[in-house]
């Protein structure tokens, strides 16, 4: 019998039973469940959404594998299965990757953002070939036309140290025609080296620029730390900006004891 729709109450009692049932289960269990049935393997799957444990993840690999990432959900799928795959499994991420090459760019950036937090655990080491399918696919997301997925992507980058992510970062930083809150990502994911610190004291200098952008920029040359350029270029432009930003600036000066002397040499000069 169908449980009816309206019946809500009884539709979430149903499905927390469910959940205890398959945070319980081994992957044999799990597949007995399914039986073959695509509706059953597909209402277990999203159930193994909500459950933290190997043979959830084990029986999301599997259901992907079966239903070639037909489901709608097919990317949050593959994300939770790669988060709680035991470090002995990875191999099969790769298999994973494999399938993925003919799915949406969303399911394929659920993958990468997956893999991205994975990465970032004590411990976990993706396999090469497939590290290179997320930085790729993560890099290649930033540009977008869903600016949803593209603030997605260059937010899952922001811990993620690696080369290729940079430039792509400055090009949108400095775009002036880019979306604002993609741009606002790509300060706070950007590398400070050299050319990074530039492309932000660039934003942060420009008039033209909207005030919410250049606070980042000056909060990300602060707080990660700038260095003696940025502090220059901060306290050259402060005398001359609106109230709101040379806050931000004279905040961010004083977070240490260079800083505080620009701004002492500052009021000095009566500026």
């Amino acid at each position: 019998a169908r449980t009816p729709d309206a019946d809500t109450e009884l539709i979430y009692a149903l499905r927390l039973a469910l959940k205890g049932c398959v945070a319980a289960a081994t992957v044999d269990d799990l597949n007995r469940l399914a039986g073959g049935r695509p509706e059953a393997a597909e209402r277990l799957a999203d159930v193994a959404l909500a459950v933290p444990t190997p043979a959830a993840a084990e029986f999301l690999l599997g259901h992907l594998e079966r239903t070639h990432f037909a489901s709608a959900r097919a990317g949050e799928f593959a994300r939770h299965a790669v988060l709680q795959l035991p470090v002995g499994r990875f191999a099969a991420i790769e298999s994973l990757v494999r399938s993925l090459a003919r799915a949406s760019a969303t399911q394929q950036l659920a993958l990468a953002e997956g893999l991205a937090a994975v990465s970032l655990l004590p411990g976990r080491t993706l396999p090469a070939g497939v590290a290179t399918w997320m930085r790729r696919t993560l890099v290649g997301s930033f540009v977008h036309p869903d600016t949803t997925l593209a603030r997605r992507a260059i937010d899952a980058v922001k811990a993620l140290s690696f080369p290729e992510k940079n430039a792509p970062l400055r090009k949108i930083i400095l775009n002036s025609t880019a979306t604002r809150s993609v741009r606002l990502s790509a300060v706070r994911a950007v590398a400070l080296d050299d050319e990074g610190v530039t492309a932000l004291i660039t934003v942060m200098t420009r008039a033209s620029d909207p005030g919410a952008l250049r606070r980042a920029a000056v909060e990300q040359l602060t707080t990660t730390g700038g260095g003696e350029a940025a502090r220059a270029a901060i306290a050259a432009t402060l005398p001359s900006v609106q109230s709101d930003l040379a806050l931000a600036m004279a905040t961010g000066l004083a977070k240490n004891e260079e800083g505080a002397s620009e701004i002492i040499a500052l009021v000095a000069a009566g500026r």
